[in-house]
C-alpha cells in the first residue's frame, strides 16, 4: 500500500517561493490534534519561526520534513543525499500571531511515512515546515465552477469554494472512503457539496460529474485527486462539454500503486 499524500514537485515551485529566496525549514511542534472523521486528522503545529509565513499562506502548500524514527528533532536538509523525508499538505489555517499550522492528514488508510508519523502525532511532537510553495491559480471569473477532488486535496477545494465571483455557483464533488468521512462544511451561497463514496475506478466519480447539470463551455474546473482519475475527468470534460484546458486547473494528488517518490518524477515527466 501508498503513503495518500499532497504532492508537489519537491524542488521547482519550492526554489522559487519567497521572492526569489531560497527556501528554508522551520522548526515546529504538536500543539493539538482532531480527529474530523474516520480517515482525516487534523494536526495544528506551531513555532516562533511560522510567524514569518507569508500573510497569504492559507490555501497554498508546505512541505511537511518528517522526524526520523527515533521521534527526536527532525532533519531539516531539504537537499541532497541527507535530505528529511517531506510531503506536501495544503494549508487549512494559518494564524500568523500565534505562528500556528493548521493541515489535514489522510489516515488509517494505507502505510507511508507520513501517515505512521500522522497516526502517531501528539502534542509535543516536532518536525519541520518548508515552504509555502505556490498555489494552483484560477481566474475565478466565471459564474459556474467544478470542484473535484477527495480528501487529500479537500482543504484546496474549499479555499476557492469560500473565494468565488458573487452569484456564481460551484458544485465541489468530494470523493470520500466511507459514508462516515462526510464532513459538516460550512453552507456557502450557491455551492452545492456533492459527497462521493469512492471506488477504485473512475466510474462513480464520472457519474457524478455528468450530473452536475451546470457544467457548460463556460466553466472553470480544478481537478485535484487520484492520477488516474484527474486524467479521466478531464479527457470527459475536454471531449463532452467544450470547456478549454486553459480553463482547468489540474494535479494528481496521488497514484494509485505509485510510491510518493516515483510519482513526484512522473508528475515531473508528464505532467496531467
Amino acid at each position: 500500500m501508498i503513503d495518500i499524500i499532497n504532492y508537489v514537485s519537491e524542488t521547482q515551485s519550492m526554489t522559487k517561493q519567497l521572492d526569489g529566496a531560497p527556501p528554508r525549514a522551520r522548526l515546529a511542534e504538536v500543539v493539538k490534534t482532531e480527529e474530523l472523521t474516520p480517515h482525516l486528522r487534523r494536526i495544528v503545529v506551531a513555532g516562533p519561526e511560522l510567524t514569518t509565513l507569508p500573510e497569504d499562506t492559507l490555501g497554498r502548500y508546505v512541505k511537511v520534513l518528517l522526524p526520523g524514527q527515533d521521534g527526536g528533532r527532525p532533519n531539516l536538509a531539504l537537499r541532497g543525499p541527507a535530505a528529511a523525508i517531506k510531503r506536501s499538505y495544503t494549508v487549512q489555517h494559518y494564524d500568523a500571531a500565534r505562528g500556528e499550522l493548521s493541515l489535514d492528514f489522510v489516515v488509517n488508510r494505507h502505510r507511508g511515512p507520513a501517515t505512521r508519523w500522522a497516526a502517531g502525532a501528539e502534542v509535543g511532537h516536532a518536525l519541520g515546515i518548508a515552504g509555502p510553495g505556490p498555489r494552483k491559480p484560477m481566474p475565478l471569473q466565471a459564474s459556474h465552477y467544478l470542484l473535484v477532488g477527495d480528501l487529500t486535496s479537500i482543504n484546496a477545494l474549499w479555499y476557492y469554494a469560500e473565494r468565488l465571483p458573487a452569484g456564481a455557483r460551484a458544485d465541489v464533488l468530494i470523493e470520500i472512503p466511507t459514508a462516515e468521512d462526510r464532513q459538516a462544511l460550512p453552507s456557502l451561497p450557491g455551492v452545492r457539496v456533492h459527497w462521493i463514496v469512492e471506488q477504485p475506478d473512475s466510474r462513480r466519480l464520472l457519474q457524478a460529474v455528468q450530473a452536475c447539470t451546470g457544467v457548460s463551455a463556460q466553466s472553470e474546473v480544478f481537478l485535484g485527486t487520484e492520477a488516474g482519475k484527474v486524467r479521466a475527468v478531464k479527457g470527459y470534460l475536454l471531449e463532452r462539454t467544450g470547456i478549454s484546458s486553459l480553463m482547468m486547473q489540474t494535479t494528481g494528488y496521488w497514484k494509485r500503486g505509485v510510491d510518493a517518490e516515483r510519482f513526484g518524477k512522473e508528475k515531473q515527466q508528464n505532467p496531467l
